[in-house]
């Protein structure tokens, strides 16, 4: 075997070693992800949690030395991205979209009457997942409640969607028959943006 060869070898053995450890990571998390949600601990530590530290991210916190943190504390708060990931995927299947707000987008959820703002900030350096306790929302403002979350209960409004949905789709598909696939999509983006148009102006 010469170098050539040998150095491929090693290149491909580190390959192999990082997406194993790539696959038990995901499978970490996936099992974190269903720990999270099969029980309230994590909420209920996080409404302990925010009556002292009202805001916080995976690393900081806005009102402690992050130091003085317990070390069960500070892996809960590394955990916020889990639970933002688990209320994104209940969200986008109840057609539930997310607030921007200075470089954030985030969800609202609910649980002992007490809400939640959890989200994504993007930073100069990069991204943060961030929980802040809220005190007062808008009245148009989507809050899911986290029980719901949890029983990954499916809304009316969603089986209603869902629906219109597959209607929409058999209509489309009718007229695929005779109208060409582009001109079908060229269509329906200039319904849309017609719609954003006049909901802007209303």
């Amino acid at each position: 075997m010469d170098l050539s060869d040998k150095k491929n070898n090693n290149i491909i053995k580190r390959i192999k070693e990082k997406l194993e450890l790539l696959k038990h990571y995901s499978e970490y998390e996936e099992r974190l992800s269903l720990e999270i949600k099969s029980n309230s601990e994590y909420i209920t530590w996080l409404e302990h949690f925010t009556e002292q530290v009202p805001m916080f991210g995976e690393y900081y916190v806005s009102n402690l030395k992050y130091k003085e943190l317990l070390d069960t504390d500070k892996i809960n708060m590394k955990n916020i991205r889990i639970l933002f990931n688990i209320v994104n995927k209940y969200a986008n299947k109840n057609y539930i979209y997310p607030k921007y707000h200075d470089n954030s987008e985030y969800y609202l959820i609910e649980y002992n009457n007490i809400i939640y703002e959890i989200g994504l900030s993007s930073k100069l350096n990069g991204y943060t997942y961030y929980c802040r306790r809220v005190s007062n929302v808008d009245v148009a403002d989507e809050v899911m409640n986290y029980n719901d979350i949890m029983e990954d209960k499916v809304r009316k409004r969603t089986n209603i969607i869902n629906i219109k949905l597959t209607s929409l789709d058999n209509i489309l598909d009718i007229y695929s028959e005779s109208v060409p696939v582009e001109a079908l999509e060229k269509q329906v983006y200039d319904s849309i943006e017609n719609i954003k148009t006049k909901k802007k102006v209303r």
